[in-house]
């Protein structure tokens, strides 16, 4: 039942606005409970991308937020055995991190 609230509420949050960090953040959510709860992973795939092209353009490519969005393509290609999906994700998480740590220092 949370779930099923959690996805109305969501999807009111999606149709709400422009491009924005809120909806970015709204989409990765939503994209997550497609994915980890409900295993609904074709509905879960564009909310991923669309948040990361979001954040990607508004905080760069080293938004801190976008590791939740990478994981979660990892999880929902591991889970769907699209493993070139998985390790093109595994990649970007990787070189994101690198750019996480050239940021910091």
């Amino acid at each position: 039942i949370y779930a099923e609230y959690g996805k109305q509420w969501y999807q009111r949050r999606v149709r709400v606005g422009p491009d924005n960090y809120e909806l970015a953040l709204s989409l990765g959510h939503l994209a997550s409970l497609y994915n980890y709860d409900m295993k609904r992973y074709r509905e879960a795939l564009p909310l991923y991308q669309r948040s990361i092209v979001i954040s990607v353009s508004i905080f760069g490519a080293g938004f801190s937020g976008l590791e939740y969005d990478y994981r979660g393509l990892m999880h929902l290609y591991s889970n769907t055995n699209q493993m070139e999906g998985y390790h093109e994700n595994l990649e970007k998480l990787r070189d994101w991190v690198e750019l996480r740590k050239l940021c910091e220092s």
